[in-house]
């Protein structure tokens, strides 16, 4: 046999991997990156993304949809850090319109910030229920929840993924930081990271490039639907952006020196510390870490391999 072999670059390897999709009509577009320690270091675009024919590239903007709870996770422990809020807290301290039933122990305690944001907080499943109301204002969710949620199981017991949990643990630490969740995130998580091109839709720019949601009629054509902004539930999944816009975030420690909080902890620069401990943790187990985001119509995907602090992030109009 022979050891014979042609080189291939891994650009050359991941564009082959990745034009498939549009190739095959399994999206109607898709943008990639390869990320390393110092940033961006390849990407590629196919498809289209619009019906003008708008070829992705690293500037266009996708939702990222769950992604986003990463950013809102971060933003909750600098509210804890600085005393706003414990994560202990249950959540009607901060939100008294909560009412839930339905567990065997009725009246049961109510779930506590921390439990939502773990997805342990006892609320069902809810991805098919929550994209319809997307962009409901906070004022009709709650009166909605008001009226009283069901539980699926006792809080605090078992994990089961819910965006409307985290929609509310969001709102409570909205209200203990005294604004709104999306202003929190923006100026103490993203401009310290330098992602100066991600925020949430609700208040993105009207000249961004942006990316369109597809789905397929029943004749199999792709179809382009309007942008829906979030409402409420932007803390579950309500950040749109590029894949690579926060390169100077490739150094987390060093740029967010710049959130540090008036106790004298860099809560960001905390948070970094522990993320990079649980990087290492994962050095020795085999495979990457996955980070994934769906929305109505979109889809992103991140891998990251820690061993050697590189990252593949895939974002595309529906990928069947």
């Amino acid at each position: 046999m022979s050891d014979e072999s042609i080189p291939v670059p891994i650009e050359a390897e991941l564009d082959a991997l990745f034009g498939q999709y549009t190739a095959a009509g399994q999206a109607r577009g898709l943008v990639y990156g390869l990320v390393g320690p110092e940033g961006l270091l390849h990407s590629a675009g196919f498809g289209v993304v619009n019906d003008a024919g708008l070829v992705p590239d690293e500037n266009t903007v996708f939702p990222i949809a769950s992604m986003s709870k990463s950013f809102v996770a971060c933003a909750a422990l600098l509210a804890r850090d600085r005393g706003a809020l414990s994560l202990e807290d249950p959540i009607t301290k901060w939100l008294p319109e909560f009412s839930a039933a339905g567990t065997a122990e009725d009246p049961c305690q109510p779930p506590t910030v921390g439990m939502l944001f773990s997805m342990s907080g006892g609320l069902t499943e809810d991805n098919a229920w929550v994209d319809p109301f997307i962009d409901a204002t906070e004022q009709d969710l709650l009166a909605q929840v008001s009226r009283g949620l069901r539980y699926s199981r006792l809080p605090g017991t078992a994990y089961e993924y819910s965006n409307l949990g985290y929609t509310l643990a969001g709102l409570a630490v909205a209200r203990a930081v005294g604004q709104p969740i999306e202003r929190f995130v923006e100026n103490e998580v993203l401009a310290p990271l330098g992602l100066t091109s991600t925020c949430f839709d609700n208040a993105a720019p009207a000249d961004i490039v942006r990316a369109s949601g597809y789905s397929l009629d029943p004749n199999g054509h792709w179809v382009a639907f309007p942008h829906v902004a979030s409402g409420a539930f932007a803390a579950a999944g309500g950040i749109p952006g590029t894949a690579f816009a926060g390169r100077r975030a490739a150094q987390p420690r060093r740029a967010a020196r710049a959130a540090a909080n008036p106790h004298g902890r860099d809560a960001v620069d905390h948070y970094a510390r522990r993320r990079w401990a649980a990087f290492r943790r994962q050095r020795l187990r085999p495979g990457p870490v996955h980070i994934d985001g769906s929305a109505p119509r979109y889809r992103c995907v991140s891998r990251r391999w820690p061993a050697g602090f590189h990252s593949v992030h895939v974002l595309a109009s529906k990928l069947r």
